[in-house]
C-alpha cells in the first residue's frame, strides 16, 4: 500500500509540474524554447535575431553571432487552436546541436502573429512568430 501512495504521488507531482509549465508558457508572449522545464532560447530584440519563411514554414531564432539558435520547421502553417502538425525543431545547447524530427506538435495558443506548440511526449514548449 505505501509503494502505491508513492508512486500514485509522484504521478500527480509530475503532472502538476507539467500543468505549470504549460500555463507559464501560455501566459507569456515570449518568443522562446523550453526543454523538459527548462528554458533554452528566450528572443531579445537587443541581442538576437528572427526570421520566418512562408513557403517553407519554418522560423529561426538566433543571438546576432550565431552562437546560439533554434530552427523550427512545420508541415503547414498553423490555423486553429488544437490543431496537430508535424515538425522538424533543432537548437544548440552549451556542447552540442540537437535535432528532433518529425515531431507532433499540438497547437496552444495563437495570438495575432504568435504561435504556442507544445510536444507532451518530448516536453518540448516552442513559441514563434510569424513575420509579415
Amino acid at each position: 500500500m505505501k509503494r502505491l501512495i508513492a508512486i500514485l504521488t509522484i504521478l500527480i507531482s509530475a503532472a502538476s509540474c507539467s500543468g505549470r509549465l504549460e500555463r507559464d508558457f501560455l501566459e507569456s508572449p515570449e518568443v522562446r524554447l523550453s526543454v523538459d522545464n527548462r528554458t533554452l532560447f528566450v528572443y531579445d530584440p537587443l541581442t538576437c535575431q528572427m526570421g520566418y519563411d512562408a513557403t517553407d514554414c519554418r522560423f529561426h531564432v538566433m543571438k546576432d553571432n550565431a552562437s546560439d539558435y533554434y530552427m523550427l520547421t512545420l508541415s503547414k502553417q498553423p490555423s486553429s487552436e488544437g490543431e496537430h502538425i508535424k515538425g522538424d525543431i533543432s537548437w544548440t545547447t552549451s556542447d552540442s546541436i540537437e535535432n528532433r524530427k518529425n515531431i507532433a506538435f499540438t497547437v496552444m495558443k495563437l495570438e495575432g502573429d504568435i504561435i504556442w506548440l507544445w510536444n507532451a511526449d518530448q516536453r518540448i514548449a516552442v513559441c514563434v512568430k510569424k513575420l509579415i
